[in-house]
């Protein structure tokens, strides 16, 4: 099931429905943090601000052959005044499947996001399918602001990038970070990291690279998803 939001004419999201309530591509994990929820009942919620000017569309297409049966559904508006300094929500999603864990025998990047305007970097998720019984997030991020010649911003691993450390499989929830599944982090299985960057956002006035890098302990392939969520001036 994709998820397309479109403000003032131009679509801003486009994602997998699961992707974006930070719940994985086809498990519904129970979670909650400042701004999406799981419950108990498998209720899925947002609390992203998302202004527009205008106007504002949300779809839902069911690219499966699995018929999807959506029992409610509510959106919350309020007041906003829209003015020169207003952005935009927006994510880039991209799919990676049987992404390879080494390139030449070595562990190399990929990227989260990479944006040309000005904007905010407000929160990234990662969903992992690991194949093996090895760690997989060895891999440190990197962000480049607009246009440095070497990245500003270097983490120290995946799993710290995310708040948790030693590969920890545990779930967790707290109002910026998330682990609503662990399972492939020590064993072959599913993995879902979210991190939101609101106490550290990260502005650009021209452009943003946010890559990440792909270190895992075994040489062999996983299905790597990722998520970015911005705000970015129209």
């Amino acid at each position: 099931m994709e998820l397309e939001i479109t403000f003032d004419g131009k679509t801003c999201v486009s994602v997998p429905v699961g992707e974006f309530f930070n719940t994985g591509l086809w498990r519904q994990e129970r979670h909650e943090t400042r701004f999406t929820k799981v419950g108990d009942d498998g209720v899925m919620e947002s609390r992203w601000v998302m202004p527009f000017a205008e106007s504002c569309e949300v779809r839902l297409t069911n690219k499966d052959e699995v018929p999807v049966v959506i029992s409610d559904s509510l959106a919350v508006c309020g007041d906003y005044a829209w003015d020169g300094r207003s952005m935009h929500f927006g994510t880039t999603y991209v799919s990676r499947p049987r992404l390879p864990t080494r390139v030449a025998g070595a562990a190399y990047d990929i990227g989260l996001d990479r944006i040309e305007g000005k904007g905010v970097i407000a929160g990234t998720a990662v969903t992992v399918e690991n194949t093996v019984a090895d760690w997989w997030g060895e891999g440190d991020e990197k962000i480049w602001v607009d246009g440095e010649a070497a990245p500003s911003y270097i983490g120290t691993g995946t799993e710290d990038h995310f708040g948790y450390a030693w590969c920890k499989p545990a779930p967790f929830s707290h109002p910026f970070l998330a682990q609503p599944t662990g399972e492939g982090n020590l064993a072959g299985g599913y993995s879902v990291n979210f991190r939101a960057r609101i106490l550290d956002a990260i502005p650009f006035e021209k452009s943003i690279r946010y890559d990440i890098e792909i270190w895992h302990w075994s040489d062999t392939l996983v299905d790597y998803d990722s998520v970015s969520f911005h705000y970015l001036k129209p």
